[in-house]
């Protein structure tokens, strides 16, 4: 799984949640695999947060 920035991670979560584009089409406006979208979008998911999140990044990446 590609390693994203908290800046990429943010705006992955942005994309989901504020724009509501599928795991594919976020991966494509970030140029990532889909799959690890999808993998950061079902950890972000299974850990409970919720959108927008006034996390710092430090938090976000625990």
């Amino acid at each position: 799984m590609k390693r994203l920035s908290m800046r990429n991670v943010r705006e992955m979560l942005r994309l989901r949640f504020d724009c509501g584009l599928s795991a594919r089409k976020v991966a494509r406006g970030l140029d990532i695999d889909h799959r690890s979208a999808g993998d950061y979008l079902c950890r972000f998911a299974a850990s409970g947060l919720t959108w927008p999140t006034a996390l710092s990044d430090a938090e976000l990446q625990r």
